[in-house]
C-alpha cells in the first residue's frame, strides 16, 4: 500500500472514530509520545498558555472535554484535502458547522500519529 493511501485511510478512520466519540478506539491511533497543539486548548484548559498537551491519556481527556463543551463539534468527512511532504501530513477540511479546519500531523512507521497541530481559521 502506498504511503498516501495509508495516510488517507488513517485520516478517514480517525475522523469517523472521533465523530462517533469512541475515545478508547481513538487512543489506538496515537503513538505513546503523542502531543497536540491547538489554539482551542486554552478554551478547555485556561492555564495551558503554551497551547500544547502531551500524552495519549491527556489528549483523550482534552477531546472528551472539548466535545462536552461543544457538543456540535463534528468533522465533515465529505470535504477534505490530504497531502504530504515526507512524514508531514497536511489536512484541510471543515467542521460540520461549515467552519474550516487545518491540521498538520506526523505519523510514525507503525501508522500511529505522533504530533498534531490543529488550526481553526475561524473560531469553533
Amino acid at each position: 500500500m502506498h504511503f498516501i493511501s495509508i495516510i488517507e485511510k488513517v485520516t478517514k478512520d480517525f475522523i469517523e472514530t472521533f465523530n462517533k466519540r469512541d475515545f478508547d478506539k481513538l487512543a489506538l491511533f496515537l503513538a505513546t509520545n503523542f502531543h497536540i497543539e491547538s489554539e482551542n486548548i486554552p478554551k478547555i484548559y485556561p492555564d495551558a498558555t503554551d497551547i500544547k498537551i502531551y500524552g495519549v491519556n491527556n489528549a483523550i481527556e482534552y477531546w472528551q472535554r472539548l466535545v462536552s463543551y461543544y457538543p456540535d463539534f463534528y468533522f465533515d468527512n465529505s470535504v477534505n484535502s490530504i497531502s504530504h511532504e515526507g512524514k508531514n501530513i497536511f489536512y484541510i477540511g471543515k467542521l460540520q458547522n461549515g467552519k474550516p479546519l487545518h491540521a498538520k500531523f506526523t505519523m510514525n512507521e507503525y501508522a500511529k500519529i505522533e504530533h498534531m497541530l490543529v488550526e481553526y481559521p475561524e473560531s469553533i
